[in-house]
């Protein structure tokens, strides 16, 4: 079995990983800080997901001036 990751696979480059997984596993966690650690973890992986998803560019007025930001693509139309 090939340990190359296919090209349509993104891992995410969160640091925090590791040590939530290194935690998660450890037999000395309770169940209340492995909850707390999972969910911290699925809300990283989330965030990592949508920032996958394609991007405009957007000119915005602030109190400044305008600005030339990224506007998200709509979440509802995902699917």
């Amino acid at each position: 079995m090939s340990s190359e990751i296919p090209s349509n696979v993104v891992v995410s480059p969160s640091k925090a990983h590791k040590a939530l997984f290194s935690a998660m596993r450890n037999k000395n966690t309770s169940s209340v800080d492995f909850v707390k650690f999972a969910k911290r973890s699925m809300r990283i992986l989330a965030e990592d997901a949508l920032a996958e998803f394609n991007t405009q560019t957007v000119e915005i007025e602030t109190p400044c001036g305008p600005f030339q930001g990224t506007a998200m693509m709509d979440p509802t139309k995902i699917c």
